[in-house]
């Protein structure tokens, strides 16, 4: 069992570059739309689909173990994103169910 850092790497560039090019997008027709302001679900949601992205890219490359290497990604966006916020980080539950609804 070997995992190609590469395939990760790739994965979590793609899953930023993503997230990166979803909110200029959102914010320019933000911009653009007089009276629209867009919720944070919708920022959510661009970061959502940014992970899943990167992770399905990581998961083609690898020449095996394609689910594991995009877990990885996806777990390593995770974890490079909330450390740039540079607020705490809760795991519980009760925050998840709380940050959802």
């Amino acid at each position: 069992m070997r995992v190609r850092l590469l395939s990760v790497l790739q994965g979590v560039g793609l899953a930023f570059a993503a997230a990166v090019v979803g909110a200029l997008v959102l914010g320019l027709v933000a911009a653009w739309a007089p009276v629209w302001d867009p919720s944070d679900g919708l920022l959510k949601a661009i970061n959502v689909a940014a992970v899943a992205a990167g992770g399905v890219y990581a998961g083609r490359k690898a020449p095996r173990l394609g689910w594991l290497h995009g877990g990885a990604a996806g777990l390593l966006y995770v974890v490079l994103a909330t450390s740039m916020t540079g607020q705490p980080v809760s795991c519980s539950l009760f925050t998840f169910y709380r940050s959802v609804s």
